[in-house]
């Protein structure tokens, strides 16, 4: 389905936003937010800082497959292939049509972010390395 499209299926033609939030505000937007979309490719060659967010709280993640994604998401994502915008759509219709299959990512996301990429978690793995830097 080309994105012009998805715009005016009534699946998300009152729930469908395109914008740009402040950081300040994103709290409040992802509390209202039943799916979250990442439509970088892998071929940006970077990651998205947003994607962590997402996960945080707690929210299905729509995006390209990757090895970015797949390796902040790992079985969490809800992927689509061949960078096509059309199998990104087509996977945001999934999740809305089908939103205990995509509460569920989004449970997967919020204990992933907690138990790999939380501040509590990152500071262990900093707290080694500087002890091995030092043992030397």
């Amino acid at each position: 389905m080309p994105l012009a499209t998805l715009k005016t299926n009534p699946l998300f033609s009152r729930k469908l936003s395109f914008c740009v939030v402040l950081d300040n505000e994103l709290p409040d937007y992802l509390l209202v937010s039943d799916i979250a979309v990442e439509p970088k490719v892998d071929k940006a060659g970077e990651a998205s800082g947003k994607v962590i967010n997402y996960m945080g709280a707690g929210l299905p993640v729509v995006c390209f497959e990757g090895k970015n994604n797949r390796r902040f998401l790992g079985e969490g994502g809800i992927y689509a292939v061949d960078d096509k915008v059309e199998n990104l759509a087509a996977q945001m219709i999934w999740a809305v049509e089908n939103p205990d299959g995509a509460k569920r990512l989004g449970e997967l996301n919020r204990k992933r972010v907690e138990e790999v990429f939380s501040w509590n978690n990152s500071i262990k793995t900093t707290v080694e390395a500087f002890e091995k830097l030092t043992a030397k």
